[in-house]
């Protein structure tokens, strides 16, 4: 009840209550069951904390008192207080932020001060620890990899890319050894969307959910709920904007740094009970443009610098020589991430985002990521709600407005319409070659007329029609003066 309805600790207490009174109600007539059943009522627990814990249904977290304006995260963990306003300041030529961190709540008749805008983080170590205990999970996180040897590639492990990423000592990090190592890859992904899920009108709100998924894993299993790692959700009501999404991603980095360089140990495990040391390492940054460009620290799609993997500029974005593109490189991006980072001014920072399109990322301490070769967009949002959606809807002109037919002849004008005196007025319009007359026309009685003629317009105003419509009749005037002569 507490986990899935949202009930109050203190309520499920009264639950547990109520069934250890029910337990002693039914023993209570039958002697010979009488003390067995005091047992089970004894080993009821009288405070849901308590079973919380047990049946471990609350994951570890670290909790952050996040600032509403700057994001800026400050540990709430009850060890150093947290200040009362924001004390950031990015650069010396900045203003400390000064926004007031948290709020004053009435709860059950008694004043408590809340944070104004909280982040959890899931802890990374605690939360692969609790994979491998799982029975039958090290078994396939352990299994053998190696790349395609005819070049046909139907998993992520059949790129020899995953077996190129360095350990720690220099060799591959993917490889066995003798003492059991585990050796785990992830790849990260983090999208925005509504809590209120469009159901209440007027009421927007974006929140932003960071995930991990275990590569090792079969593909069949590798996308589960129960499999994937949820490292925690940004709160809205906004998402961060531009480089403040480092502020959150800041503790995820801490562990997975420290699981690459110095592993972790864990005391016990399914598979070995005398316990096994791992090591994990992000292998892919797999999200939509917008998001993958700001984890790792992009301009956007729509920025001069518009390409991730190139230095071709959007103002030569039809340019098709791609033995003319320069390729980003790894060494000069963290090198200019890191100049960003350290810069003293925002207007020195301006020019190198403005000239390189490049800002810091907190995936850059990552020694052995390369944020060129590691970025994928997903195949989702690439495909599907992109190309796919661009050629049905604009170039096919595919509508759930229109009947199925046979994908020869544009949908015919429904015959109330071509009945009607305007659409009829608007033909002889046409025909006539009056144009002046045809402007005076409703738009949507021109969009059925360019239909009527054949003619794919996804004209949205006026004048975008009428020019298509004056480029017809030219077309049928230069036809007949061809036909005559």
């Amino acid at each position: 009840m507490h986990v899935v309805s949202g009930l109050s600790l203190r309520d499920c207490d009264q639950l547990l209550f109520s069934l250890r009174f029910l337990i002693d109600l039914m023993v209570e007539d039958h002697h010979a069951a009488k003390s067995q059943g005091k047992l089970i009522a004894k080993s009821v627990p009288m405070d849901a904390r308590t079973v919380v814990r047990r049946l471990a249904l609350k994951p570890s977290y670290k909790a952050f008192v996040c600032c509403p304006e700057c994001s800026t995260c400050y540990p709430d963990d009850g060890l150093d207080p947290c200040p009362e306003l924001c004390t950031s300041k990015p650069l010396s030529t900045q203003q400390i932020c000064g926004q007031h961190l948290r709020k004053p709540r009435n709860i059950h008749g008694r004043s408590h001060d809340i944070p104004v805008r909280p982040f959890l983080y899931h802890d990374f170590k605690e939360w692969l620890g609790e994979m491998l205990c799982r029975p039958g999970m090290e078994d396939m996180m352990d299994r053998g990899f190696s790349p395609s040897p005819d070049g046909i590639m139907g998993d992520i492990w059949d790129a020899p890319g995953l077996y190129e990423i360095p350990g720690p000592n220099g060799r591959p990090f993917i490889h066995r050894y003798p003492d059991n190592e585990g050796r785990y890859l992830f790849s990260f992904n983090m999208d925005g969307f509504n809590p209120f899920q469009l159901k209440q009108a007027g009421r927007s709100a974006t929140v932003m959910g960071l995930y991990m998924v275990c590569l090792n894993l079969p593909p069949e299993v590798r996308f589960k709920s129960e499999n994937m790692f949820l490292a925690g959700i940004i709160p809205g009501p906004k998402e961060p904007s531009t480089e403040e999404i480092n502020n959150f991603l800041r503790p995820l980095v801490d562990d997975l740094l420290e699981s690459y360089e110095t592993g972790v140990h864990y005391t016990r495990t399914w598979k070995y009970p005398n316990g096994r040391k791992t090591r994990s390492a992000l292998a892919l940054i797999i999200c939509d443009l917008p998001a993958a460009r700001q984890a790792l620290g992009f301009t956007g799609p729509q920025s001069a610098n518009f390409c991730s993997y190139c230095k071709l500029q959007l103002n030569n974005i039809n340019d098709l020589h791609i033995e003319a593109w320069e390729p980003h490189s790894h060494e000069e991006h963290r090198m200019l991430a890191f100049e960003w980072r350290d810069a003293p001014s925002e207007a020195r920072r301006a020019k190198i985002t403005s000239e390189h399109g490049i800002r810091y990322s907190e995936f850059l301490r990552l020694p052995y990521f390369d944020p060129i070769r590691n970025l994928c967009v997903d195949p989702m949002h690439a495909f599907f709600l992109r190309i796919l959606s661009h050629h049905c809807q604009d170039i096919w002109g595919m509508n759930l407005k229109f009947d199925d037919g046979d994908g020869l002849t544009i949908d015919p004008v429904p015959s109330e319409i071509r009945s009607s005196l305007a659409f009829q007025n608007a033909f002889l319009s046409l025909r006539s070659e009056a144009l002046g007359t045809l402007r005076k026309f409703p738009f949507k009685t021109l969009r059925y007329l360019a239909a009527d003629q054949s003619i794919l317009v996804k004209a949205k105003s006026l004048e975008e029609i009428m020019a298509v419509l004056t480029k017809y009749v030219i077309l049928v005037f230069c036809v007949v003066c061809d036909s005559e002569r």
